[in-house]
């Protein structure tokens, strides 16, 4: 399914409510060339995201990061994120 407000990016849920788990959420993220997710917070929450092929650029608060292929970067709750292929 698409991802709100981005350009070039579906999400989808690998493991959440639907499966017993009420505290909890895996996702898939697919963005293409060219694609981003603007910039958005999630209060209470801290998470990670993992790069499974390709790379992407991320900002992670005032930080610019670009990550690649088998990395993974953790995501700060009170911080503004937002990621670009």
């Amino acid at each position: 399914m698409p991802v709100d407000r981005a350009r070039g990016a579906t999400i989808q849920v690998l493991i959440g409510p639907s499966d017993g788990a009420a505290n909890f959420l895996t996702r898939k993220f697919t963005i293409q060339p060219g694609g981003r997710i603007p910039r958005h917070k999630h209060p209470g929450i801290e998470h990670e995201q993992f790069v499974l092929s390709g790379t992407m650029r991320i900002g992670i608060g005032d930080d610019v990061r670009d990550v690649v292929a088998g990395e993974a970067i953790f995501i700060p709750e009170t911080f503004l994120i937002g990621t670009r292929t």
